[in-house]
């Protein structure tokens, strides 16, 4: 059985794989080895070695053509530009520096292409056809042979792609380190670089955010079967101290492939989200004029997020499967807006893992409007209840919230929590604009105490601003009319003003004034 080995992309960790590789694929298969790479090594991070700097480390040509011996290598110069643009392929201009999945798509795939060039050039030059052609990185780290099971499938079928598939759930993607297939199939496989340009020029972010989705789209274009199988490797890049690799390696070496199979199929499925909490201000208007909110000093122009914007971002939140909280609220009262049962049912059509929350003040909150917004999707009310200043001192309100608690059935009480907020006790300065300071405890909460910011603030007019004590429009990082909320959010400029607050610089006047947020003394 001829054979040939695609390596393609940073050589990074290869010394490290490479005896894995040798064990697992070089010896049984004895490829015909193709590689295209870089001039320069490749950014690495192991942890049992601290951070590795690797991009600028040029690469030993020489010493991989004496433990590779490759057919035919090619080693291109590489340049930071071709993350965002190279050889005629060009991401939209918007999009140019920001930290996607999708960082790295551009010279992936061109590699992919280039090294599949140097194999179909050799069966042209001996006209014939390689039986088994494995397509991978050079930084995978071999804990077994290919399961002999899957061999025999590749026997029956050898046209089918077979590729590791580390997570079952995430349907939607094709894994893109390992694959191997017939050479008919893998040129289809490393062709997609032909129909990039396209993909960019009619970008979705649902499909650009990340390489495996790109795959996975391209290849459901045709008509080729697809085989996931419980991986065998893992990438020697991140992830990867000594007791990681041992113990994994045991795991290969030791449990039967059926019951890792099983295990991989019933495990829940980890999906982190960028941000916890997401907030979507719907209109601006306020019934009440506290003293402790700049509402009181500041009033805003009236505005009302257009129903079209509404469900842009909630689409945009169903592109990453948002199932955190989601509240309709910034400064404002939302029960004014009487859209608000439509806006909570499309939201939970789209999200129906959210966890949909209301802040209301309890004013407009009757029994009817209660179970209308119940029945649309929401889970909580959290219904505030400020103090006031009253004969000298401070007291809570009238609130009808208490009334309507009377006639609730038990059941349905638990929808609402009440917040009382006593004793002139202020929980923030707003970022500087609230100056009734009459309580100067800090309040604890700390939304940049990690480089992702756990919310996601949006107002009426599709600003994405910086977190929820921001009450003026700046500083704003992009705008959801025009640009996909995960582009907002990765891009270069937030994420590098969430690093910054992570680390205690403050890179505007609002941060240094707040007294919201890492506490500075």
């Amino acid at each position: 059985m001829k054979s040939a080995l695609l390596l393609s992309g940073q050589m990074r960790t290869w010394e490290s794989c490479y005896d894995s590789l040798k064990k697992y694929i070089l010896d049984p298969f004895s490829p015909d080895v193709f590689i295209h790479t870089w001039d320069t090594l490749g950014s690495s991070s192991i942890s049992n070695r601290g951070e590795v700097g690797l991009g600028d480390v040029p690469l030993d040509v020489a010493h991989v053509k004496n433990i590779l011996k490759p057919m035919e290598m090619l080693v291109e110069h590489f340049e930071p530009r071709f993350f965002d643009v190279m050889d005629g392929v060009s991401k939209p201009r918007e999009l140019w520096c920001t930290y996607h999945e999708n960082k790295g798509m551009l010279p992936s795939f061109y590699s992919n292409l280039k090294v599949k060039e140097m194999k179909v050039r050799v069966e042209d030059q001996f006209s014939f056809k390689y039986d088994i052609v494995f397509r991978c990185r050079p930084d995978l780290l071999y804990l077994s042979g290919i399961p002999g099971h899957i061999m025999d499938m590749y026997k029956n079928d050898p046209d089918t792609l077979f590729v590791p598939h580390w997570n079952p759930h995430r349907s939607y993607a094709l894994n893109d380190v390992f694959a191997f297939s017939s050479s008919r199939t893998i040129d289809t496989y490393c062709n997609l670089w032909d129909m990039l340009q396209n993909y960019w020029d009619n970008y979705q972010y649902s499909i650009m955010c990340e390489t495996e989705r790109v795959l996975f789209d391209y290849i459901s274009k045709f008509d080729i079967e697809v085989s996931r199988y419980v991986p065998n490797l893992m990438i020697l890049r991140y992830n990867a101290d000594r007791i990681s690799i041992l113990s994994r390696m045991m795991v290969n070496n030791i449990v039967p492939y059926a019951v890792r199979s099983y295990w991989q199929r019933i495990k829940p499925y980890d999906n982190p989200m960028p941000f916890n909490m997401v907030e979507v201000e719907t209109q601006t208007t306020c019934n009440r004029k506290c003293a402790y909110c700049p509402v009181h000093d500041y009033p805003r122009k009236k505005s009302k997020m257009t129903s079209s914007l509404f469900k842009k971002i909630v689409d945009d939140l169903g592109d990453i499967g948002f199932d955190r909280t989601f509240s309709l609220m910034r400064y404002n009262e939302p029960l004014l807006d009487k859209r608000l049962p439509n806006f909570v049912s499309y939201a939970k059509a789209v999200l129906p893992e959210c966890y949909m929350k209301i802040f209301t003040n309890g004013d407009y909150l009757t029994p009817e409007l209660f179970y209308k917004l119940v029945e649309s999707g929401v889970d909580t009310f959290i219904v505030t209840n400020h103090w006031i200043e009253k004969d000298g001192g401070f007291v809570l309100p009238e609130n009808r919230i208490y009334g309507l608690l009377k006639e609730l059935k038990p059941l349905d009480k638990q929808h609402i929590e009440v917040k009382e907020y006593k004793s002139g006790s202020l929980m923030n300065n707003r970022g500087g604009l609230v100056s009734i300071l009459i309580d100067t405890r800090f309040n604890g909460c700390n939304p940049y105490d990690t480089p992702g910011n756990p919310m996601l603030e949006v107002n009426t007019l599709g600003d994405v601003l910086l977190c929820c004590r921001q009450y003026k429009d700046v500083p704003c990082f992009g705008n959801v009319r025009d640009s996909h909320v995960m582009d907002i959010w990765n891009s270069k400029n937030f994420v590098d003003t969430r690093r910054m607050l992570s680390e205690g610089n403050l890179p505007f006047d609002i941060c240094k004034r707040c007294r919201h947020g890492r506490w500075m003394g």
